[in-house]
């Protein structure tokens, strides 16, 4: 081949034939919400609670606990555009990852960020949004940085809030006084059991692939429970996969899902600076945080010629935590207490490659 021309008109003609089967590739995007959903009873629980809000005008605030893959997003997402649809409401959709303080969720109900406004002028820009019906849904909640937007909202907005957290516990770390004004009424998502998946499978393969196999997506979903913790984002990751494959054989299944895990998993690992990188490693070496310290300084000034004050490095230690990427422990040792990191599967092995991969560390 001595020309780009041929190239492109080889893997066009390649990847067309490959990809014949996708309908759809919207689908299969985790950010993707579909016009119907497997409506588990936890919604029709929370649907019942908005109803009343849209009714009264008196709001109901939530919080959703569920794993990683449970649905949250997807389902609140799903009720919401319902009801926004018939004009029943409005609603803002938040993420404290991409804004993980209270200024920067301001800025973004009001429409106005990265401009460098002063706090209160944002403040009261997302005021005048808020008005009428509506829902301001914050997820991954747990990674803010600080709760002013929550006593705003449950005190001086008539909003009704609805908080989505993997972490079962982190409603009780916040101050007395936000837990009194929000009040959240507390549900959990629980995990998918295999019919469930196998339900919400088919439904993304209709509106997704041309065709598929009934048998495959029963082991799919077999192996999704048995082995990927009822993770939905797995799935749909695995059933694009599939749809490319010519036989949807055990073989393949397998792949695919293997695939997507990594995939899915890896996404939060790239996303890490460098910083986070190196302290994470240290800490799968030394699981004693105080003890991790001087590990980190060591690798920081090896790696990248400058450390970082013991303050920060917990503070970066608190933040990793709430993207479940460890557990803490917090044990006795002699009259005091120290926290111990407990490094979940598979990060260990993900992490490993990014370290080798951006700083040649192969251990």
């Amino acid at each position: 081949m001595k020309d780009t021309k041929s190239l492109m008109d080889r893997l066009f003609k390649n990847n067309e034939t490959i990809l014949s089967n996708i309908k759809n590739s919207d689908v299969f995007n985790l950010d993707y919400v579909p016009n119907e959903i497997y409506v588990r009873k936890e919604l029709e629980v929370i649907a019942d609670y908005i109803v009343k809000y849209v009714l009264t005008g008196i709001p109901n605030n939530l919080i959703i606990h569920g794993e990683k893959g449970s649905g949250k997003t997807t389902s609140i997402l799903n009720l919401l555009n319902t009801l926004k649809d018939e004009k029943k409401l409005d609603y803002i959709y938040l993420n404290a990852l991409d804004n993980p303080t209270s200024y920067k969720l301001f800025e973004a109900i009001a429409g106005k960020t990265g401009r460098g406004y002063a706090l209160n002028d944002t403040i009261q820009w997302a005021k005048e949004k808020l008005t009428g019906r509506y829902v301001v849904v914050i997820d991954e909640v747990n990674v803010l940085k600080d709760n002013k937007i929550l006593y705003y909202l449950s005190k001086e907005t008539k909003v009704s809030v609805i908080l989505l957290t993997q972490k079962l516990f982190w409603f009780n770390s916040l101050e007395e006084n936000i837990k009194s004004s929000l009040q959240p009424i507390p549900i959990n998502f629980k995990a998918y059991e295999v019919d469930e998946i196998k339900a919400i499978l088919k439904m993304r393969a209709k509106e997704g692939l041309n065709k598929y196999e009934e048998r495959g997506l029963n082991l799919m979903s077999a192996l999704i429970y048995r082995y990927y913790n009822s993770d939905m984002r797995v799935g749909i990751r695995a059933l694009y996969l599939l749809g490319q494959y010519n036989e949807w054989n055990d073989e393949n299944i397998n792949k695919a899902l293997e695939q997507a895990y990594k995939e899915v998993e890896y996404s939060v690992i790239r996303n890490l600076k460098d910083t986070e990188i190196i302290i994470i490693k240290a800490l799968m070496q030394e699981n004693n945080t105080n003890k991790a310290y001087n590990i980190v300084e060591r690798y920081m000034n090896e790696m990248l010629g400058y450390s970082i004050k013991k303050r920060q490095y917990f503070n970066i230690i608190h933040d990793l935590n709430n993207l479940g990427l460890f557990d803490i422990v917090r044990k006795r040792e002699g009259r005091y207490y120290t926290l111990e990191v407990q490094m979940l599967m598979p990060y260990t092995k993900l992490i490993q490659n990014e370290l080798k991969k951006r700083f040649s560390i192969k251990k």
